[in-house]
């Protein structure tokens, strides 16, 4: 999206992005502390199900397909709406 809309400023969106998510590992954690109860982080989730790795394969295959799915429609939308 920002390659058809400002190709001068890819570079720090870019830079701006990838420097959001190396520092979510040290930001998200005080944030959730202070959002959360002592008794809330205490909470163990346990399995309801055992899961095979079949079915595991199959999820994640099936999310990436609908989400390349999803960004292509985008781009289509995107390339008549001008």
């Amino acid at each position: 999206m920002a390659s058809k809309l400002a190709p001068d400023l890819l570079g720090a969106i870019a830079v701006a992005a990838y420097s959001y998510m190396a520092l979510v590992p040290i930001i998200q954690p005080p944030i959730m502390k202070a959002l959360t109860t002592v008794e809330e982080r205490k909470i163990k989730m346990a399995e309801l199900r055992q899961v095979s790795k079949k079915k595991k394969y199959y999820f994640h295959w099936q999310y990436y397909f609908y989400q390349q799915c999803s960004y292509q429609h985008q781009l289509r939308l995107s390339e008549c709406s001008v």
